[in-house]
């Protein structure tokens, strides 16, 4: 049974599991692997805090998530990548159907 996120503990059992999936997915996964490079050690705990922050307005988050992603779409389209994704299904579906592939497996 899926409850509600109460505090920072679930947000990191569900940050943890949409990035396992991020990671392996066959569409995006190379964004994050091969485009960014992340490091997972650094970038999962500031990915907790962001989320912390944006549910519990924690003030623990300082940085421009904004500014990280468009650094990525000078590197590879972002717009295209999610136009192509929902393609089978539409365009206009493009980013239901992102969320769906990340969120609802």
């Amino acid at each position: 049974m899926k409850t509600d996120i109460k505090n920072k503990d679930d947000i990191i059992v569900l940050v943890d599991a949409f990035y396992l999936k991020v990671k392996s997915d066959s569409t995006i996964g190379y964004l994050f692997t091969e485009v960014a490079m992340v490091n997972w050690q650094k970038h999962l705990p500031i990915m907790y805090d962001f989320w912390d922050n944006i549910l519990f307005h924690t003030g623990n988050f300082e940085g421009n998530p904004m500014l990280k992603h468009r650094m990525l779409d000078q590197k590879v389209d972002l717009q295209k990548l999610i136009l192509n994704i929902g393609q089978s299904f539409g365009k206009k579906q493009s980013m239901i159907c992102l969320k769906e592939k990340m969120l609802m497996r």
